[in-house]
């Protein structure tokens, strides 16, 4: 019992930062799929990140160009953040703005000289994007998560252009037209010429879209199938929250023999994954009838792996862990998984969520194997957390001594690994000064 209260206490830190790009990162990792249509055009250039050791150099540097500052806080370990460099700074729109408007930073959290930046502005979800003023005393807006190009651009565009400072020659010349056709949507008139205008606009301004989509397809349901209404259906099918995405699949072969397989494979499952964020909100008993529903129909590969990868996110998002537990269980029980993150993760959670003994032997034969096909750092460690939560703590010292050896020849920080192994030693010394002294 005590191991398993050390465990939670202690473990849970390492695992909150090594894992903690929840379900809303997690939904994003596909987002950009839906934002962005033969991307590798538009990438010629690349957000320039302005290189120093101190955070008061950025701020020399802003003050002297005036400029706002952006701030991208990431780790070596999160996917989302990795996705965010490759299709989003690099695209040529983006950086173009960003390179003149703002001195561009990043912040690396794997690196524990940085622990105070993760503190002082209170980071506990990644990618973390800060807009700062150029004196870095005010934060102009805080947002996480993975946006797309598009999205990514609003959020700069809204901060440059509402300080008169920072006013350029070319904003956005449809901010007005935005402003008119929202007016005239709230007043009521809604044919479809207009919902069709209100929705890309919304979308432009990243204002929310779903009504006016459901609204307009609605209207338009006896007509989806001309070429103008399958590009509007194309281009909404963004998430389960509207209808764009039943209307795609219910014309997938169109859709596939247009845009290609990979395409439209790509977007389904981007709009299945944003919709698990609002289907854990609300716990909604229908999600994965509907889910089934659209994998079915778009064909998509590697359907028993796309479901597991869904489900268990529902379950975690609902924090509904037996189920969870249970459902991991048999699927990895049952299926040849080789990937060693996937195994991590799932022992990972397994060693802060699961009591059953049988389900946690499980979980450490699954991070053996991880071992043995990537022997890094953090799967060591993810051993030893199993091995505690089990209450085998010599084999748990042994487990996380390694896991400092590997961290060692990688050249990683292991200060995680070490407060592990002080914590146990130390509870060991007070219970045989407690045994000795009766």
């Amino acid at each position: 019992m005590q191991a398993e209260s050390f465990f939670n206490a202690g473990f849970e830190c390492y695992l909150f930062m090594k894992h903690h790009y929840t379900l809303p990162f997690v939904f994003c990792l596909l987002t950009w799929f839906s934002g962005t249509t033969n991307n590798a055009q538009a990438q010629s250039e690349t957000i320039r990140f302005f290189q120093s050791d101190t955070w008061f150099n950025v701020i020399a540097k802003a003050q002297e160009e005036q400029k706002l500052i952006f701030v991208d806080v990431y780790a070596d370990y999160c996917p989302p953040c990795k996705i965010m460099d490759k299709e989003v700074f690099c695209h040529k729109t983006v950086a173009g703005f960003y390179n003149e408007y703002f001195i561009n930073y990043k912040v690396n959290l794997s690196d524990r000289s940085n622990d105070y930046f993760q503190q002082l502005y209170n980071v506990t979800e990644l990618p973390a994007l800060l807009y700062f003023s150029p004196d870095g005393k005010t934060i102009l807006q805080k947002v996480t998560g993975c946006k797309t190009p598009a999205e990514f651009l609003v959020l700069g565009q809204n901060l440059a252009g509402s300080r008169s400072v920072y006013q350029f020659a070319n904003a956005d010349p449809h901010a007005a037209r935005f402003a008119e056709v929202r007016d005239q949507y709230r007043k009521g008139i809604r044919y479809p010429t207009l919902l069709k205008e209100y929705a890309y606009l919304a979308q432009k301004f990243n204002e929310p879209i779903n009504a006016v989509v459901n609204e307009y397809l609605i209207k338009q349901e006896n007509r989806t199938r001309t070429d103008e209404n399958r590009k509007f259906i194309y281009d909404f099918a963004l998430t389960l929250d509207n209808l764009a995405i039943d209307f795609l699949v219910k014309d997938i072969y169109y859709f596939k023999q247009t845009y290609g397989s990979a395409e439209i494979n790509s977007k389904v499952k981007a709009a299945i994954f944003n919709g698990v964020l609002t289907a854990t909100k609300q716990n909604d008993p229908n999600f994965f009838k509907h889910v089934d529903d659209l994998i079915k129909k778009a064909s998509l590969p590697d359907r028993a792996e796309f479901e597991f990868e869904i489900k268990s996110l529902y379950y975690q998002g609902t924090n509904d862990w037996n189920t969870y537990a249970k459902y991991t269980y048999n699927f990895l029980s049952n299926n040849a998984v080789s990937d060693p993150a996937l195994l991590n993760e799932v022992c990972a959670k397994f060693a802060l969520h699961v009591s059953n003994k049988k389900m946690l032997k499980a979980a450490t034969r699954w991070i053996k194997k991880a071992i043995h096909i990537e022997n890094e750092y953090y799967n060591n460690l993810t051993y030893a957390g199993l091995l505690l939560k089990l209450g085998q703590t010599a084999k748990a010292l042994s487990a996380a001594k390694n896991a400092i050896y590997v961290a060692k020849l990688r050249g990683v920080d292991y200060v995680q690994a070490s407060e592990f192994i002080d914590q146990i030693e130390s509870k060991q010394y007070r219970k045989a000064m407690h045994n000795n002294n009766p």
